[in-house]
Order: structure tokens, then C-alpha cells, then sequence
């Protein structure tokens, strides 16, 4: 937080489920009227989905309004948010790499990441995809990497604080580049430069002097 004189608010409780009911845990369709009215917020991020499948939470359906479900939770948190937090951008956080084994509901835990970054995806909202280990280097799937980089060999969904200082680099660059792009869906490779490099290349757009491609 430093490096970016950013204050962050921090309302995770390990464990939470995004659903509630029976199969719920600490749910965060509960815990989110909990949280304060902040107008200057520039994003917020929503983790979460690997205790929905540990606690084999009910799938749903994608247009499901039923918080007993993993897509109705997630549709109304969504919507909490973006109604507590209009001018900041919602983000989505998926959990780790899935092992592969199936709950009582019959689902993986990558079908829990791709059930969130589906309705991510059809609401124009960005989302990290952590499961997508090819792109981002974190490889829970290997037994070499948890014990190096998580709390332990068997834990496929903690890191340690060296597993930790590898990945902030990686989630800050893409938050960087990522949130610019949403806010001014111009200029994506400038996400990481100075603020002075950022505007002055706006000014010169707004001159029509510069502009900004695809390419």
C-alpha cells in the first residue's frame, strides 16, 4: 500500500462462502451489508468461490437470484456493490488452480471459477482469472511449488509470505493496467507509467494531436 500511498480496506474472513443457507459459511451476502458507505473508493475486490465448492454449495443458474446458490449469491453481491460503490470499479478474484476433485454437488472447483468469470464476463466487469497458472506462474497444481510457496505441501489455496512477495508484483501489474483500461478504455500498455506520462498523452488525444489504437 505504500508503493502506491493507497489505503486499503481489508473485510475478508477466511473461510467465507459467497452463498448463504444451510451449506453457507461466514457468507458474504450476509457480511456485505456490513460494509461502510465509501464514495471515494477507486475499486473493490471480490474473492472467493473455493469454500462454495469445499462446502459444495448448489451451482445454479446464471440468472438466479437465490443466495443459496453459487451464481444467485454472486449476482446479488454484484449488485449490492454496485449499487453501495456506483463510481468504483468491481473487480473478480478467482480461486487457485483447481485439483480436480469433485464435491457432493458433483462439481470441481473449476467449475466454481468458471461460473464466476462467466458472470463476470457477461456483466462488462473485469475478473483475474488466479486458476490460469500458464499466465501467471502461480503452480499449485505441483507439489514442489506448494511447498516452497504455500502455508504447507498439501494446501492448495494459502500462500506463505514468500509465495505472497512473488505474486503481489504480478496482481499489481495487472491491476494497473487492467483498472486504467476500465476507466478510460484508452492507452492499456500505459497502465504501469506515470501519472504525468498518462495525462499528458490524454491532453495530446484531447488535442487531436495523438490517438490511441488497439495496436
Amino acid at each position: 500500500t505504500a508503493q502506491y500511498d493507497m489505503t486499503m480496506l481489508n473485510y475478508a474472513v477466511s473461510g467465507s462462502s459467497f452463498a448463504g443457507g444451510d451449506r453457507g459459511q461466514f457468507p458474504m451476502v450476509d457480511r456485505c451489508r456490513d460494509l461502510p458507505e465509501n464514495d471515494t473508493l477507486d475499486f473493490v475486490i471480490l474473492q472467493g468461490g473455493s469454500n462454495d465448492w469445499s462446502h459444495s454449495v448448489p451451482m445454479g443458474t446464471p440468472d438466479s437470484c437465490d443466495t443459496e446458490t453459487f451464481y444467485g449469491a454472486m449476482n446479488y453481491l454484484l449488485d449490492y456493490l454496485e449499487a453501495l460503490y456506483p463510481s468504483a470499479a468491481i473487480v473478480g478474484f478467482s480461486p487457485w488452480i483447481s485439483s480436480g476433485i469433485e464435491n457432493a454437488e458433483g462439481y470441481t472447483q473449476q467449475d466454481y471459477t468458471d461460473a464466476m468469470l462467466r458472470l463476470f464476463a457477461e456483466r462488462g466487469l473485469p475478473y483475474y482469472d488466479a486458476s490460469d497458472a500458464e499466465t501467471n506462474g502461480m503452480y499449485l497444481n505441483r507439489e514442489s511449488f506448494r511447498a516452497e510457496y504455500c502455508l504447507r505441501a498439501t494446501d492448495w489455496y494459502h500462500l506463505n509470505p514468500v509465495g505472497h512477495a512473488v505474486f503481489v508484483p504480478i496482481i499489481a501489474q495487472w491491476l494497473e493496467s487492467t483498472l486504467y483500461q476500465v476507466h478510460t478504455d484508452r492507452f492499456y500498455d500505459l497502465g504501469t507509467a506515470s501519472e504525468e506520462l498518462r495525462s499528458t498523452a490524454t491532453a495530446l488525444v484531447n488535442a487531436g494531436i495523438l490517438s490511441a489504437t488497439s495496436a
